[in-house]
């Protein structure tokens, strides 16, 4: 365990003392069913921990050729109505010594130390031509190899440590950059990650869907500060480059293995003992740790040929059906993702029917005390549930550790990851002699679709997201008065300790420090820049740098923030402390034109022009006259009279770029000689069939204020190189404009 962790888990300890409380045996309820008898196949490699997911929620045959689409120039861009939360507050704390060391881990964002696989046979195939069809057919296998790390400081310096690599993953098997798994011979710590704790299972993720490359990085963040601040355990990270037998193969994302190992996932390790013949064989009690994850491909892993799946199960909600989402729908029938995969070893046909058994006793306990106030517990030996008394509180407590529900459920419901109720979600139980017993949350993994990337997911940072969708464990508590005041509770904690600047702050350092790196990275892999990804927004297909992606990052979570702190704060600004979304200091996303504002046109050959900006009339292909060239220091001056004082809100219709710009990094805006603030808005990038001088867009700017009388609004043009034509302004206001 980290050494944070231990000031973390006194202080979880002593929350949740609070929250149990005595049940006690009045009658025994109709006998409950024996567990199924479901059998296992005999996994592979019991020695290095289980294959994990790394799903992305992509649950398709092949990844889709596309050609970039149109990007929607406006942000936020919209979704429709923002629904209404009424969530009850929990208690503001004060600041405090011990739970601020809880938050103080503080990722590693420097040079890069760059990781070197030589295998054995000095060839590239293991990560060139596994996908994922061959690893449903059992076919992608591990090759001989030695590990080096170099430019990093010295301490963290190795030299041909002998391994094992292979390709990893699920869908992004079928990424042409794919994911690598290491198995090295003996334990060894990597680049002091986790505290230096010495494990023989590392990954690296390729990161290839996010154009940012930062989306799994800040999931971690998370990880380390909400779930770590209250013992819970999250993965270590780090970036690196890569290079195999020599050849250079991209910026990766260094990470720990998902496994139970002491260190790692609270979940134990399941001891080895020896037969009398002096083997080693697995324990195959009932009373040992178990990992599992809720995952959407557990019937691929238990069809697999050779017995080389992971064991499954499925948990039956039928009984369920009046399971209601934050919203007030009801999930009806569920669907079809009712499965689990067991990533701890376990050696006994038995071991698995007993944790079906645990499993769904668990959910009926939290069930039955959440939406019918009926309460019950388990008998000694786990098998069967008898009635309890006490609050429905203290009896969900004593089956589920709550405070790791509370802080799962907040890093979801601000990564908004379409995996939520998919795949790679993972949750454990200690059931060995004197572990917890109660279900546990942790090990956040897979979200290089959330954050508002991928189309039909919570693109516009606003309304509850992982409340309304169907995974199984969160809706049970969504509703409960008190449960809302614990999400409540820690949201403050995160603002009050910095979690919610911190992860902003590190959006933007990776995006400078790693600039050099990440453009290295997308010459290597200039597919990923041209080709896009068919399931992300058209905005991001748009894109050509990691730093364009990186903006629209930034912008969509301090959006995201500020919504989530009108449900579960105060409402205010969570940078600046005041009472309306907006600062001048940064990107903020400025408010819709006033209620009954009217359009007005202007056209940009109608103002004064400075600087040899000339006028196009090429009508044939852009159906009206234009400015063209509008390049460094010229300006345009916009004059405009208002029948009265009243605020405006500005478009401006440009060319499109052959790649995607800010606004702010081609024009600076004056009105009436002040300063206008301008959020991070982007002109969008020319799509494929498009010709480059007519691609138009149109673009949101910022509000202003106008006076009675004459405005004068100028631009002025502040890039260094050939910028934009521009076509027309346009401009929303109440008053009567000229």
């Amino acid at each position: 365990m980290k050494l944070k962790r231990i000031f973390a888990v006194i202080c979880a300890m002593l929350m949740m003392l609070t929250l149990l409380g005595a049940c006690v045996v009045t009658e025994d309820p109709d006998p409950e069913k024996d567990p199924p008898d479901q059998s296992i196949e005999d996994p592979k490699d019991k020695d290095d921990g289980k294959e994990d997911g790394d799903d992305d929620g992509d649950h398709k045959e092949d990844p889709p050729e596309v050609k970039p689409d149109k990007p929607t120039p406006d942000w936020p861009l919209d979704s429709g109505e923002v629904q209404s939360v009424d969530w009850a507050k929990g208690t503001v704390p004060t600041y405090d010594e011990t739970r601020a060391e809880a938050y103080s881990y503080t990722p590693v964002v420097d040079t890069m130390p760059v990781v070197r696989i030589n295998t054995a046979d000095g060839k590239n195939d293991f990560v060139t031509k596994p996908d994922r069809d061959m690893k449903l057919r059992d076919e992608i296998e591990y090759v001989d190899a030695t590990i080096s790390i170099d430019g990093c400081d010295d301490a963290y310096v190795l030299s041909d440590l002998k391994a094992k690599v292979k390709a990893r993953g699920n869908y992004t098997l079928n990424y042409i950059k794919k994911p690598i798994r290491i198995k090295l011979d003996k334990k060894n710590s990597f680049l002091g990650l986790n505290d230096g704790q010495k494990f023989k299972n590392w990954v690296l993720l390729a990161d290839w869907k996010d154009l940012s490359m930062t989306n799994n990085a800040l999931a971690f963040y998370y990880g380390n500060t909400i779930l770590a601040s209250d013992g819970f355990y999250s993965s270590d990270f780090r970036n690196v480059e890569v290079y195999i037998n020599e050849q250079y193969w991209g910026v990766y994302l260094l990470v720990e293995q998902q496994e139970a190992k002491d260190g790692r996932m609270s979940v134990p390790e399941v001891p080895e003992l020896e037969n009398e013949a002096g083997e080693e064989v697995g324990y195959t009690g009932w009373d040992v740790g178990y990992l599992m994850e809720y995952d959407g491909y557990y019937t691929d892993e238990r069809n697999m040929p050779n017995g080389a799946g992971d064991p499954t199960f499925e948990l039956n909600y039928d009984d369920h059906a009046d399971l209601k989402f934050f919203d007030g729908g009801t999930c009806g029938t569920w669907g079809t993702q009712r499965g689990y995969t067991v990533k701890s070893d376990i050696y006994d046909d038995a071991q698995l029917r007993f944790l079906n058994s645990y499993m769904e006793n668990v959910y009926k306990i939290i069930y039955e005390a959440a939406y019918k106030d009926r309460l019950y517990k388990f008998n000694d030996d786990y098998t069967k549930l008898v009635s309890a008394t006490g609050t429905p509180q203290e009896i969900i407590s004593a089956v589920l550790d709550v405070q790791s529900l509370v802080d799962t459920y907040i890093l979801n419901e601000i990564a908004c990851d379409p995996d939520i109720a998919w795949s790679s979600f993972y949750l454990g139980v200690d059931m060995s002699e004197g572990g917890a017993r109660k279900l546990i949350f942790e090990a956040p993994w897979d979200f290089d679709s959330a954050f508002g990337i991928k189309a039909g997911f919570a693109n516009n940072g606003s309304g509850l997201y992982a409340a309304n969708k169907d995974n199984p464990w969160l809706l049970l508590l969504i509703h409960e008065d008190w449960f809302q005041k614990l999400v409540a509770e820690k949201w403050e904690e995160l603002k009050l300790y910095g979690v919610l600047k911190n992860s902003l702050d590190l959006v933007t350092d990776m995006k400078t420090d790693y600039q050099s790196y990440y453009e290295k990275n997308y010459e290597r892999w200039d597919q990923r820049i041209w080709g896009g990804d068919g399931e992300l927004i058209g905005e991001l297909n748009s894109y050509r740098t990691q730093a364009q992606a990186a903006d629209y990052l930034y912008r969509w979570l301090y959006t995201r923030y500020n919504y989530l702190n009108t449900v579960w704060g105060d409402g205010k600004d969570v940078l600046t402390g005041e009472s309306t979304g907006g600062s001048s200091s940064g990107p903020t996303v400025a408010e819709e034109p006033e209620a009954g504002a009217v359009a007005y046109r202007f056209e940009a050959e109608d103002c004064e022009l400075q600087g040899g900006i000339t006028v196009d009339e090429r009508s044939e292909v852009s159906g009206g006259k234009h400015i063209g060239h509008v390049d460094n220091g010229k300006t345009i001056t916009l004059t405009v009279k208002s029948d009265k004082a009243a605020s405006a809100y500005l478009y401006v219709a440009l060319s499109k770029r052959t790649s995607s710009v800010l606004f702010t990094d081609w024009f600076s805006v004056t009105v009436n000689g002040s300063p206008l603030t301008i959020p991070l808005r982007p002109i969008s990038a020319i799509g494929h069939g498009e010709e480059e001088w007519f691609a138009w867009v149109r673009v949101k700017v910022a509000p202003m204020q106008l006076k009675a009388g004459t405005n004068t609004i100028v631009f002025t043009v502040v890039a260094s190189d050939w910028a934009t034509n521009v076509d027309y302004f346009e401009l929303w206001s109440t008053a009567k404009l000229s």
